[in-house]
């Protein structure tokens, strides 16, 4: 056995470097894994989400927060309303096609009149555009149309956030693992 001759405090010195050196691979680890998980399901969001105009879609956002613990978020102009299209998304929307709207849930009033029950139907309102963009035609009484059978009927759930945390979440190991196996080699 030979014995290397060391003072305590060089050793104490070295030791913290490779403290230190094991905290900022861990940390940047953490950070990439996160990039990667936030652009992921974003990009898995987009895929899934349905299109009618392109609002939905274009209103996917995605935002990383470094600080401990790390978080990451993909929202759908939760924070702050974005245009798209030309036209707001609001957080309504998104939750409405994900999971869906029962029947009768809609209620307004326009002009004196009543509408419980029956989404807008009016020039002017989503549902007006909707039928407008297809080309059906005469715009105004196909959307009225749509809006009663809506009323009776609701709106089936799209689950299009469900289906990409699902396919993300069976994705998430082998990001993770790659990411880990790059930057935690020693």
């Amino acid at each position: 056995m030979i014995k290397i001759p060391a003072k305590l405090e060089n050793i104490n010195r070295i030791l913290e470097q490779i403290k230190t050196d094991i905290k900022n691979r861990i940390l940047t680890a953490g950070q990439r894994t996160t990039e990667q998980t936030t652009q992921l399901s974003w990009e898995l969001m987009k895929e899934h989400a349905p299109v009618a105009s392109g609002s939905l879609r274009g209103s996917i956002g995605k935002r990383v927060i470094y600080g401990y613990p790390i978080m990451f978020g993909v929202s759908m102009t939760g924070l702050s309303p974005r245009r798209t299209s030309g036209r707001e998304v609001s957080t309504g929307y998104a939750q409405a096609v994900e999971y869906g709207v029962p029947a009768g849930a809609y209620g307004y009033e326009q002009h004196g009149r009543n509408y419980s029950g029956v989404p807008p139907w009016g020039e002017g309102s989503r549902l007006y555009e909707w039928v407008r963009l297809r080309g059906l035609s005469p715009a105004l009484a196909v959307s009225a149309k749509i809006a009663r059978k809506i009323g009776r009927r609701g709106i089936t759930a799209k689950h299009f956030i469900k289906k990409s945390h699902s396919v993300l979440v069976g994705r998430l190991p082998d990001v993770v693992r790659r990411i880990f196996d790059k930057h935690l080699h020693f």
